[in-house]
């Protein structure tokens, strides 16, 4: 899979909605667009609170026909998912992060108290005990070594980078004068590959247990073979996608040219946009597959070490990539700030904590 199949697959047709929105009087005011992006969400919050009070009502978690009880819960839901909404912009007003992603990352981070009394509660100093039931001293080692670890790993990955050589058209006696590099991260599309993973997953599980279609998706048994498979390949899939999304290599080649800048070489103009594409066509396969392994390896904990998935899930998936990205992205904001006030970075002999780009 390459970019430029990618793109004229499925980008070809597409209008790209930004610069729509942008060069039409339509939406001129920023206002109007941030209504009708606030309009918009409140549309798919009351949608979704009604489905969540369905699904209560099937499972005898909440009363089934009771429309004041529906009317309650979903505007009680919609209300603090507003709220919640409210609070994350303000939180980028005033430049402390993005509002979102720490609303996110402190959902996930309120999980682990419960998580760790789990361990606690499972815990026993007997070396080797033949208690299925029970976690010995071994089995907690493992699964610290292995969460620092993954740590390691998907900060590393974050903030890998093929940095490719740039020149700008500035002649001196000692030749080029001006040198940079052009940053490509290996993995651009972030968390954004699993969670569209994940929601087309979903749709086979549903429509398995529905009795008149559910033997054709037999198959899509969570955590099967084939469902670990197709949860893989479209990790892989939407990977790529995205990436073909956010990152033109003609536009860069052409932007390259406007600007004077070449790569050492490498032809300007087509042949410098083939590069680029080839760079990203292998990048991109490292990140991926490395999404997708993350993606699963939260399961492999869970089934191989016999432990909850509320444990098992601080080792990988979204939840890892979430808090890692967003406390890197926050790390790096706090010493931009402190560098401002002149003050030195964290660490000693002012080294500069190197942040999400």
């Amino acid at each position: 899979m390459s970019f430029k199949r990618c793109r004229h697959s499925f980008c070809g047709n597409i209008p790209n909605l930004y610069l729509f929105i942008g060069s039409h009087n339509y939406f001129s005011s920023v206002q109007i667009k941030l209504n009708i992006i606030h309009i918009t969400k409140l549309i798919l919050c009351i949608i979704q609170g009604m489905m969540m009070v369905r699904y209560l009502g099937r499972g005898d978690l909440a009363p089934a026909g009771d429309w004041k009880f529906a009317a309650a819960a979903v505007i009680t839901m919609t209300a603090g998912t507003m709220f919640l909404v409210w609070m994350g912009e303000q939180i980028d007003e005033f430049r402390l992060g993005n509002g979102t992603s720490l609303i996110l990352m402190v959902n996930i981070l309120s999980r682990m108290p419960h998580a760790i009394r789990t361990v606690q509660r499972r815990f026993t100093w007997t070396l080797g005990s033949g208690d299925p039931s029970a976690l010995g001293p071994e089995h907690v080692a493992v699964l610290a070594l292995l969460f620092v670890f993954m740590i390691v790993a998907v900060v590393v990955i974050t903030q890998a980078q093929r940095r490719v050589p740039m020149n700008h058209a500035r002649r001196t006696r000692e030749g080029f004068s001006h040198k940079s590099y052009l940053p490509l991260r290996v993995n651009m599309s972030g968390v954004i590959a699993i969670i569209f993973a994940q929601s087309i997953m979903m749709l086979p599980e549903y429509l398995r247990r529905l009795s008149y279609v559910g033997g054709i998706f037999e198959f899509f048994v969570p955590w099967k073979f084939f469902y670990v498979f197709s949860y893989m390949v479209l990790i892989l899939f939407f990977s790529y996608f995205y990436t073909a999304i956010v990152f033109n290599p003609v536009e860069q080649a052409n932007q390259f040219k406007q600007y004077g800048a070449f790569i050492p070489g490498i032809r300007p103009g087509r042949r410098t946009a083939e590069y680029l594409e080839r760079i990203m066509n292998r990048i991109t396969l490292a990140g991926a597959v490395f999404l997708a392994i993350i993606a699963v390896f939260p399961q492999m904990v869970s089934s191989g070490l016999k432990v909850e998935y509320a444990v098992a899930s601080f080792f990988g998936g979204t939840s890892l990539l979430i808090t890692v990205g967003v406390a890197l992205d926050l790390v790096q904001r706090i010493e931009s700030y402190m560098m401002m006030q002149a003050y030195e970075g964290f660490l000693k002999g002012g080294a500069r904590i190197r942040g999400r780009r």
